[in-house]
């Protein structure tokens, strides 16, 4: 009688090392997660800086001279537009805001001076 002899498959030994090597990838993963979640305006920061941008690029494109603000469609960033003028120049102030502590999380300033007449 032959005895089959099978060595296809993984021995126990390279199976726990792959799922000891996937729990740390989990590990690590949900610590990273748990980082985020527990300040949210990480997540905001791109989408302030954006809207920031957008404005100062009106601002300067439009020529508008008048302060202003508003909110974001989902309601949780609020921009500021400030416009100092002086004869020469004027500066255009731009901070978004987190709204629920109202903390600055994107400010941009920039002096344009104005044509003469």
């Amino acid at each position: 009688m032959v005895a089959l002899k099978d060595d296809s498959g993984y021995s126990i030994l390279e199976t726990l090392v792959s799922i000891t090597i996937l729990g740390l990838i989990v590990g690590i993963t949900v610590l990273m997660l748990n980082g985020i979640l527990k300040n949210p305006k990480l997540l905001l920061i791109d989408e302030a800086i954006n809207l920031v941008y957008n404005e100062i690029n009106f601002s300067m494109s439009s020529k508008t001279l008048t302060d202003t603000s508003y909110f974001n469609r989902s309601g949780n960033i609020k921009v500021e537009r400030k416009i100092i003028q002086s004869h020469k120049t004027s500066k255009i102030i731009v901070n978004a805001k987190f709204k629920g502590t109202n903390k600055i999380l994107v400010s941009i300033n920039t002096i344009v001076y104005n044509e003469s007449d």
